[in-house]
């Protein structure tokens, strides 16, 4: 008999960190969410700003929009982990683009800015293995007129709420 009453509170007690687990999972999507929502509002400050500096001021802001895009991407590649590990898919052992694609067949990421990111992989690679970083013009051109994509990918992750 004792072990029907254990067994019944050991499933009550699964059952309640799975509820602490959602509920945590969800303030994280969350952080990202606002996050990346932060960091796009910075980098269009910095854009704004970049065209009206000169010498070593337009150094820093060049650094601070190299920061800014390494951001983004640095907040994708957590959005992806949580929502594919919320679905039972663990991404050790895939590559980022795997994880793009795997997220666009389920509908976890926009379609559009998913398949945007796959082309700008390379830029991505740049940041997580820190050699030859692009110009900042290039750098520059992955988010100028390409924010719609950004602000639409923030759009589509409020909607997971």
């Amino acid at each position: 008999m004792k072990k029907n009453i254990d067994f019944g509170k050991n499933a009550m007690q699964q059952n309640t960190r799975r509820e602490v687990m959602v509920r945590l999972n969800n303030r994280k999507l969350k952080v990202i969410l606002e996050n990346t929502e932060q960091v796009i509002n910075h980098l269009d400050f910095d854009l704004e700003q970049y065209e009206e500096l000169d010498g070593r001021k337009k150094e820093m802001c060049a650094r601070t929009i190299r920061n800014d895009i390494a951001d983004i991407f640095k907040n994708l590649e957590d959005y992806l982990a949580l929502v594919l590990k919320k679905i039972g898919v663990f991404v050790n052992d895939k590559s980022f683009k795997d994880c793009i694609n795997l997220a666009l067949d389920k509908q976890l990421l926009h379609d559009e800015f998913g398949k945007y990111i796959i082309d700008k992989i390379k830029i991505r690679n740049f940041f997580s293995y820190r050699y030859n970083y692009p110009k900042t013009e290039e750098l520059i051109k992955v988010y100028k007129g390409h924010e719609d994509l950004f602000k639409g990918h923030i759009s589509f992750k409020m909607t997971l709420f």
